[in-house]
């Protein structure tokens, strides 16, 4: 008998190959997601904001902090937004406002066309997918 009975064989597989999940992970929308904050202090009248998150949301909460204003939300940049109306408007109050949108996205823009400058926050939930796997959002209603 030789002394290959007790010798460990490496078959060449590899059990433990870690993948990234795809953009249609059902199961990266339904954990909670990784936190991501950011904002502006002084927005100034007539600017957009681009907000790029670092991977792909599963929600997405915009706060107007400025009282007696209001901000926009779209997802694209494009003649057509607002003349079409393709975006949201979340005013100001005496207590904070916000939008919760539970969308899956790379980037948002946040408009003031108010007259004044405004303070918003962004809390974003990630998910594990790279932005590289999101498809570009255009059509009826975005662009």
């Amino acid at each position: 008998m030789s002394g290959s009975l007790g010798a460990v064989q490496n078959d060449g597989s590899n059990y433990y190959n870690y993948r990234t999940p795809g953009i249609a992970s059902v199961g990266s929308y339904q954990i909670s997601g990784t936190p991501y904050l950011t904002g502006t202090n002084g927005l100034a009248n007539g600017d957009t904001d681009l907000v790029s998150f670092p991977a792909v949301t599963r929600a997405v909460t915009v706060r107007n902090l400025s009282n007696s204003t209001y901000l926009k939300v779209h997802f694209a940049v494009a003649p057509n937004v607002m003349s079409g109306y393709h975006y949201v408007t979340l005013s100001g109050s005496a207590t904070t406002t916000e939008l919760k949108m539970e969308v899956k996205c790379n980037h948002l823009y946040i408009t003031n066309d108010c007259g004044s400058a405004i303070d918003y926050e962004i809390i974003g939930e990630l998910t594990g997918i790279g932005v590289g796997q999101m498809f570009p959002l255009t059509g009826s209603g975005i662009s």
